[in-house]
């Protein structure tokens, strides 16, 4: 399946205070003719924290070859 599926998911951040956020993201996608996942597992499911400094993220995400492919 391309990049460009549907998809359902929830992103969310939280401000934690101080200039620190709390980020998770779970997304997943969907076969458009009957609804129903592609996969048993998130496409995407991770969790993180945004500083100052940067982002620090942990879980499943895309990569550089998802990139180059899509």
């Amino acid at each position: 399946m391309d990049g460009s599926g549907s998809r359902v998911g929830l992103k969310g951040s939280e401000d934690l205070g101080g200039g620190n956020t709390a980020l998770v993201v779970l997304e997943n996608r969907l076969n458009a003719d009957d609804g129903s996942v592609s996969t048993p597992f998130f496409q995407l499911a991770n969790v993180g924290l945004q500083t100052p400094y940067g982002r620090l993220t942990a879980g499943r995400q895309w990569n550089v070859l998802f990139d180059v492919v899509t």
